[in-house]
């Protein structure tokens, strides 16, 4: 098995990642509203966005190459999430 140093890993592209990983393998993420609003401004509605408060935490379920693959308002949630589409979660430290 072949290990890498950190600025290694730091530049390896999401298409590798994403068959590195595996695409069964997804890792969840604290986040924010206002995370939300500036990495995805144009897949959320303001709609969808006034409904929360400011400051609100939420929890993204990434794919390996960092994808988003759902947003959901628990962690346990979104292990559930992983857990019936069949996906891995797995740590990230």
């Amino acid at each position: 098995m072949q290990h890498l140093d950190r600025k290694s890993a730091r530049e390896i592209t999401p298409e590798a990642l994403s068959v590195m990983g595996a695409p069964e393998m997804v890792y969840v993420r604290e986040t924010t509203i206002e995370d939300l609003k500036q990495e995805l401004p144009h897949e959320l509605s303001k709609n969808d966005l006034a409904m929360l408060a400011p400051g609100t935490k939420l929890y993204a379920l990434h794919a390996a190459n960092g994808a988003y693959v759902a947003i959901v308002d628990s962690r346990a949630a979104a292990l559930n999430v992983a857990l019936v589409n069949e996906y891995t979660p797995v740590s990230v430290h």
